[in-house]
């Protein structure tokens, strides 16, 4: 199967992935009035996904090292994409909290093995197209608030997202080479062994860094920018705005580390992270108004280092284990990220900016003192 095929197998699942899993936030206080309760509980299953998600990728992750990618890939659409659509018919925020638990766990472990297909399956140019495919995450974002625009009520919003979600990408499994055979036995511990110990320890650090920035401040960006005073047209224009920049930072974040190598792109993207998370807190203090666009913009373009950790991880373990072990190095990283939203939100209540800058501060340090012990040296190269 050539090239082109190929990319699409695996670019268009994971762009429904992300269509899927941040449906939610456009429509929170929508949902939050028609089930009876406050925007803070229907916030929590957007935390409820990432904890799925810890569950489903490492579940999921040791299927596909057993059975094969593309089965793992299959039940991980039908998943997500179905657990969106019933959303769109909830009664109660418990059914809610299910489903989104089942979103979470099947986009999370879609991404996860899809990142071992691009490593197996492209022997150049894959941290370009790891963080292509991650990119796609705000791509995502933007369908989704094209969407909500187009699709006012939020329960037909989410049969509209679930169905083409589950639709088009079962189509894609079609288009994705098999690049592993079925295995009679895997030693799931050998990503524990004195061998990869330090990788999964260290890589552990360096993805939930990365989670803790990213997710936390691009879910909780869309309401911050709403308290903040902006409305209507000038809102709409920040968040497809900011969604285009951030695709462009992630596929070039990618390019960046296939020339200069995954330590120096990462130390650079992690200092610029850390530069604007102290603009924004000063912003935020000073209650500068609509300065803070700046900042923002900066965050979302030194987040792109979450762009190619999937890969980068996937290079790091051999492939009985690779699954596996990319899917258990995101598993705090998505704990991490689940908390980090409910988490911003109580660091600094009375102003949720200072909240997540403080966040993202810890987590620009956490990457810069756990990526020189694990990058330095010949192991991050291609397989």
């Amino acid at each position: 199967m050539n090239g082109a095929p190929r990319v699409v197998g695996v670019m268009v699942p994971f762009l429904l992935s992300a269509y899927s899993v941040f449906s939610l936030i456009y429509v929170i206080p929508q949902v939050a009035q028609s089930l009876g309760v406050g925007v803070g509980p229907v916030s929590f299953a957007v935390s409820l996904s990432f904890l799925g998600g810890a569950v489903g990728g490492v579940v999921i992750g040791a299927a596909a090292d057993r059975w094969g990618r593309k089965l793992g890939l299959a039940v991980s659409i039908i998943l997500f994409g179905s657990a969106t659509m019933l959303a769109g018919l909830v009664g109660s925020i418990w059914e809610l909290y299910m489903l989104w638990f089942l979103v979470g766990f099947g986009v999370n472990s879609e991404n996860g093995v899809s990142y071992a297909v691009v490593v197996e399956a492209w022997r150049s140019n894959q941290g370009l197209l790891g963080s292509a495919m991650q990119g796609l995450y705000p791509v995502g974002m933007l369908l989704d608030a094209v969407t909500s625009i187009l699709v006012r009520n939020w329960r037909p919003y989410m049969i509209v997202v679930g169905a083409v979600s589950l639709i088009a990408s079962l189509a894609c499994i079609y288009l994705i080479p098999e690049t592993k055979g079925r295995m009679a036995s895997v030693n799931y511990g050998a990503v524990f062994s004195s061998r990869l110990r330090r990788v999964t320890w260290l890589g552990t650090a360096l993805v939930a860094s990365a989670f803790l920035f990213t997710v936390p401040f691009i879910s909780l960006t869309p309401t911050y920018l709403l308290s903040h005073g902006f409305r209507g047209a000038s809102y709409e224009a920040a968040v497809i705005g900011l969604s285009i920049g951030e695709a462009i930072a992630f596929t070039s974040a990618g390019y960046v580390m296939d020339r200069l190598g995954p330590l120096t792109a990462t130390l650079s993207l992690a200092s610029l992270a850390l530069a604007s998370s102290l603009a924004f807190l000063l912003l935020n203090m000073v209650r500068a108004g609509m300065a803070v666009i700046v900042p923002i913009a900066l965050g979302y373009a030194s987040s792109s280092f979450f762009a190619y950790m999937g890969v980068l991880m996937g290079r790091l373990y051999p492939p009985e284990v690779r699954a596996t072990g990319t899917n258990f190095t995101f598993l705090l990283g998505r704990l991490a990220a689940g908390a980090g939203v409910a988490l911003a939100s109580l660091i600094y209540p009375s102003n949720l900016g200072i909240g997540l800058s403080i966040l993202m501060i810890a987590s620009s340090l956490l990457a810069l003192a756990s990526a020189v012990p694990l990058l330095r040296g010949p192991s991050t190269g291609n397989p």
